[in-house]
């Protein structure tokens, strides 16, 4: 959408949040609250033939983006299915099952990239105030990955280059989850893939977490085996230079060093170190 910067115009929220009625968008000219910036503008409309809850929206236009502040002009002071504005709105019971600072999507606006790797859209999301803001959602594949500490050998890693930020370091193999592939089973193929080791023994979770929350919906899992077997060089050459058993101690050096800078691999190693009989290393 290409928006002027000289002056805000009154654009129809249905068209920017995805609202389907047609009935009624009407302008008004004046906003009547001295809360709300001079800049937005008030628009009505219906939200849908099913509901008789009538919306104010305030429109602020800028250079970047639109975004529409959703607010219930009913009598509910907030507490209804479709609005949570009001001074009573974070103890509100919200009637459609939603909890008290939840951030909710209501529809995608428009997709603007996809690809076998990730997809880039813009949300229509509704804040725990009640209002609406269109925001960047980046979706991409779920990962895992395997540290295997060997009681006498140390921490397999494999030394690699991250050519977007342009570094060389020590990592943990790991990698996409295949369609149809539970996690533990590609932290394993990921592991043979980038090493030419297989993991042997019996082998737990040690980590499910979100490495960009704010950004990416990504899932990674981390996994924890003791017993490695080589059987061969690694399938995959474009992941490692070096594939190497690094002592606890090494390790410990190689993050205070800044030569694992993969948050993933940071993670991995530092759990898998600190619930063992090297945990000490990591206090000196």
């Amino acid at each position: 959408m290409s928006v002027a910067t000289e002056a805000p115009t009154v654009v129809s929220v249905r068209d920017m949040v995805g609202v389907g009625d047609d009935e009624a968008v009407d302008s008004i000219g004046g906003v009547g609250d001295t809360s709300v910036p001079a800049e937005l503008h008030a628009v009505t409309h219906t939200a849908n033939k099913t509901t008789a809850d009538t919306w104010t929206a305030f429109v602020r236009m800028d250079a970047e983006r639109t975004t529409a502040f959703g607010r219930c002009a009913c009598d509910c002071a907030g507490r209804c299915s479709r609005g949570r504005g009001g001074a009573g709105w974070q103890n509100a019971t919200v009637a459609d099952g939603h909890r008290s600072g939840e951030w909710i999507t209501h529809s995608t606006l428009r997709e603007v990239y996809s690809s076998w790797w990730l997809t880039l859209r813009i949300d229509d999301v509704e804040k725990p105030d009640g209002s609406h803001t269109a925001h960047e959602v980046v979706r991409g594949p779920d990962a895992a990955g395997m540290v295997v500490l060997h009681p006498d050998r140390g921490i397999l890693m494999i030394w690699r280059h991250r050519f977007m930020p342009d570094t060389w370091g020590w990592e943990i193999p790991g990698g996409a989850i295949d369609e149809g592939e539970k996690p533990e089973e590609a932290a394993q193929r990921e592991f043979y893939e980038e090493t030419g080791w297989k993991v042997r023994g019996e082998t737990r979770l040690l980590s499910r977490h979100h490495p960009s929350v704010g950004l990416v919906n990504q899932t990674f899992s981390i996994y924890l085996g003791h017993e490695a077997e080589q059987v061969g060089e690694p399938p995959d050459a474009n992941e490692a230079v070096r594939v190497e058993w690094r002592t606890p101690g090494e390790v410990v050096e190689d993050l205070r060093a800044g030569r694992i800078t993969d948050g993933f691999s940071q993670l991995a190693v530092t759990l898998a170190i600190a619930e063992g009989r090297f945990a000490s290393l990591l206090r000196r």
